[in-house]
């Protein structure tokens, strides 16, 4: 499943979209705000397609969202992926020293000797 979120694209294994899906199902009235990111994130899900050089074929209403132009950037996180406008990438990367995330992940449990 593929869905936008932090301006980019979020690829997800269809398991794991539906466990995320049935958990917004259980809530008994989300705040508005809520209601607002599942239009977002849910509402604008769309099943992955493969053409038939085995390439992922993003809706124009995706690449818009995330502001893609022509090369993006495919990003491993976990069980998903992210897909990103090359640009808007390497800005982010840029613009962030990191310097804090290593004490932000030992505060939460996740030692990361460098």
């Amino acid at each position: 499943m593929l869905t936008t979120y932090d301006r980019c694209i979020v690829g997800y294994p269809l398991p794991d979209w539906e466990e995320f899906e049935q958990k917004f199902q259980k809530l008994k009235t989300p705040s508005l705000k809520v209601r607002n990111f599942r239009r977002l994130v849910i509402g604008g899900a769309e099943e992955a397609v493969l053409d038939k050089q085995g390439r992922i074929r993003l809706s124009a209403d995706h690449m818009a969202y995330a502001g893609m132009d022509r090369e993006v950037t495919i990003v491993g996180q976990g069980n998903k992926f992210e897909i990103w406008d090359k640009g808007r990438f390497a800005a982010l990367m840029a613009e962030d020293s990191f310097d804090d995330v290593a004490d932000e992940l030992a505060e939460s449990g996740i030692d990361f000797p460098i």
